[in-house]
């Protein structure tokens, strides 16, 4: 039987060049119950912002999802605009810009959240956020 050649992934040193870092992994995704409606989010984000969307501070949960959520953009017969758009049509602010995280309904803001599959690993269920809190030791 042949054996199968496994290849390692590409690692990117450290800025100081002792060996591998994880690098940030990120991926545009549908959100649910929006059609048209993308987001580009970094879907590895670590332990520290997982912390932070579970907090009482809002200050903390408005800085990891800014973190989290990197870029947006609608799709509409075949046009693909770089944002989204509220109810009456005009364009919602980017994320990293001024009023983005005002003017986004929270459903919306929810659902982008969970599919970046931040309401699993990363966000627990008493949190503003959504699921249940887990310690960092990871009991509930």
């Amino acid at each position: 039987m042949a054996s199968k050649k496994v290849t390692a992934p590409t690692l990117a040193p450290t800025p100081n060049g002792h060996g591998p870092r994880a690098e940030r992994h990120y991926q545009w995704l549908p959100v649910p119950n929006y059609p048209g409606f993308e987001v580009k989010g970094w879907v590895n984000a670590s332990q520290r912002i997982r912390l932070d969307l579970g907090s009482q501070d809002l200050e903390r949960i408005n800085a990891a999802v800014l973190q989290i959520i990197v870029e947006t953009k609608t799709v509409y017969e075949g046009q693909t605009y770089d944002t989204w758009f509220d109810c009456d049509g005009d364009p919602m602010p980017k994320p990293g810009e001024p009023g983005f995280l005002d003017a986004v309904p929270t459903e919306l803001m929810m659902a982008a959240l969970r599919t970046i599959r931040v309401d699993g690993p990363f966000v627990s269920e008493r949190s503003p956020m959504g699921k249940s809190a887990v310690s960092a030791s990871g009991s509930a």
